[in-house]
């Protein structure tokens, strides 16, 4: 879950870019 710590403000705006996010986190393959 350190992964998404990068972006405090993400859950706020992009709340579903940040559910999208997660897997691909979680996969390790996140473009960013």
């Amino acid at each position: 879950m350190t992964l998404a710590q990068p972006r405090p403000v993400s859950p706020r705006k992009g709340r579903p870019a940040a559910k999208a996010a997660y897997p691909a986190l979680a996969l390790g393959a996140s473009p960013s």
